[in-house]
This record gives structure tokens, C-alpha cells and sequence, in this order.
């Protein structure tokens, strides 16, 4: 925390409120749960997004941010894929063996 005042950050910035978070919560778990409730509102699936965007003070800590937000709404699908993925090979292994 910076020493400042209510009323020094009320006036050079203008914001009258301020969250603090818990130790270990990160801006992109943030961004997960906004995104969750967004999207829920809007009555959409994680699958009906073809893309996200973030921003963080360098392009690291926002591709990290990014890749966070898509595991956390791909994670489901990703597996999905794979399972999908090994039974085709196990398939193809099947008939090789025939």
C-alpha cells in the first residue's frame, strides 16, 4: 500500500473506493471470475468465445494473464480433446493389431 490519503487519491485520480485483495490473488483470478459472471449475464458459454484479450504492464504479464483466463474456460475442452485424441489412437492401434 502506498501512504496516501482518501482524499489525495480522490482528487489526482478520482477513485473514491478501493478493494484489497488476499494474499496470493492474482489480476488474472480476477479476470476469471469478471469473465465467469459476464458471461453468465450475457447467457453465453466459455466455448462461444473466439477470443481474449488483456493487458498488463508488459507483454509477459499479460500473455500470462491471457493463458490463465483460457485454461480456466478451455480446461473442460481441452480434455475433452485429448480423450478424444488417445481413443482415436488406441483405435488406430486396434486395427494395426487385427
Amino acid at each position: 500500500m502506498v501512504d496516501t490519503s482518501d482524499e489525495w487519491i480522490v482528487r489526482r485520480v478520482g477513485i473514491r473506493e478501493r478493494h484489497i485483495v488476499d494474499p496470493g490473488v492474482a489480476t488474472s483470478d480476477l479476470g476469471t471470475e469478471a469473465a465467469g459472471k459476464a458471461l453468465a449475464k450475457a447467457g453465453l458459454a466459455p466455448n462461444d468465445i473466439g477470443v481474449i484479450i488483456c493487458h498488463g504492464r508488459s507483454s509477459a504479464k499479460a500473455v500470462k494473464n491471457a493463458m490463465r483466463l483460457a485454461a480456466e474456460y478451455s480446461r473442460r475442452r481441452l480434455a475433452e480433446k485429448i480423450q478424444s485424441q488417445i481413443a482415436q489412437l488406441h483405435s488406430r492401434d486396434a486395427r494395426a493389431q487385427a
